[in-house]
């Protein structure tokens, strides 16, 4: 993922963006889902309410297989439950 990483040093205004690219392509080859939470949250929190609509199909998806494996720290769940209203 280093064009994704250079990318952002490159631009790093459009670093939410970036990082929901990152996590679409990552998401469509179904690859390591632990890491791709990672950039998901990253890119929400970068992108704010100006995130793009791509991100949240595979954000609640990710989200709901790592609860269903227990791979969800407790605290986390609380915090999940309710997302932020833009």
């Amino acid at each position: 993922m280093d064009l994704y990483d250079q990318w952002v040093k490159c631009y790093p205004k459009k670093k939410g963006y970036a990082r929901g690219r990152q996590a679409q392509y990552v998401y469509t080859l179904q690859s390591d889902y632990q890491k791709l939470n990672e950039v998901l949250k990253e890119a929400l929190e970068a992108g704010g309410q100006k995130s793009e609509y791509i991100i949240l199909d595979p954000y609640a998806h990710v989200s709901v297989w790592m609860f269903q494996n227990n791979l969800m720290h407790k605290s986390r769940r609380s915090k999940e439950k309710s997302i932020p209203h833009w």
